[in-house]
């Protein structure tokens, strides 16, 4: 068996006067991940997302709320 590394990400979504935004739905791409398989998430009430067991590597996180989508 070969051991897969993981790691958790989390992402805080601040406003522009740095308060929390909950609601602010993320999904996670990452190579070899296919976009039926792409973890998702939302933002709780501390703006706070998380993405437990990734595979180690670049992720990219995509968010969106009322239409709006952003790639970060």
């Amino acid at each position: 068996l070969e051991q897969v590394r993981t790691r958790e990400l989390r992402v805080k979504v601040v406003d522009a006067a740095d308060r929390p935004v909950a609601g602010v739905f993320m999904d996670v791409s990452m190579p070899g991940i296919n976009w039926s398989g792409m973890p998702s998430a939302s933002s709780g009430p501390d703006g706070v997302a998380v993405f437990p067991d990734l595979p180690e590597g670049l992720a990219e996180v995509h968010l969106g709320r009322g239409g709006l989508w952003r790639m970060v």
